[in-house]
């Protein structure tokens, strides 16, 4: 009985060629962690990129709809004083009216 039980042991424990084997099979493996870690990274850095850009237009593009707008504004108020000075007294109002009853 205990020559079985040693024989089974013995059949259990791996041998030095698959020991080679389970270390290359690791090592693969960390190897293609580390690239896919790597691949993650330059790809997040790709579309950081591409996001900063876009960031960017919207942010010229918002200015330059701004800078319109102001220049209408400015030439509203000059053609149209007496209404400019009617309608900025009408926003107050319904500003106060609104912030006073909280």
């Amino acid at each position: 009985m205990a020559k079985n039980l040693e024989s089974v042991a013995n059949s259990l424990t791996p041998d030095a060629a698959q020991l080679s084997v389970l270390r290359q099979d690791l090592n693969a493996l960390k190897k293609d962690a580390k690239d896919l870690k790597n691949d993650a990274i330059t790809i997040g850095s790709e579309q950081a990129q591409k996001a900063s850009a876009y960031a960017r237009e919207q942010l010229q593009e918002a200015k330059s709809h701004a800078s319109a707008t102001y220049e209408k504004t400015e030439a509203f108020v000059k053609q149209n004083p007496g209404q400019s000075v009617a309608i900025a007294f009408l926003a107050g109002a319904l500003a106060s009216l609104i912030l006073g009853r909280r």
